[in-house]
């Protein structure tokens, strides 16, 4: 995919970038570093309290640094137990 994407014409990246395409590559590109991140600091599991509840769902500042994320989760949990 990435060879793919690099290897695009300049009218075909201005194109993507007009129609914010670009943008939406970021998002995913962030989305997946966000997720390899979480499993390899805190294994699979911690990856599924995301989805445990929409107040897990992490902020762009938690995308960027997953471990803000996992000790916000981590607390959430520690005070409904």
């Amino acid at each position: 995919m990435d060879r793919r994407r690099t290897s695009r014409s300049a009218p075909e990246r201005l194109l993507e970038r007009l129609l914010g395409f670009d943008l939406k590559l970021r998002q995913y590109e962030l989305g997946k570093s966000f997720c390899d991140a979480v499993v390899t600091t805190s294994g699979p599991e911690a990856l599924t309290a995301v989805w445990r509840s929409p107040a897990n769902l992490p902020d762009m500042d938690e995308l960027e640094d997953p471990k803000r994320w996992l000790e916000r989760v981590a607390q959430a949990s520690s005070l409904a137990a």
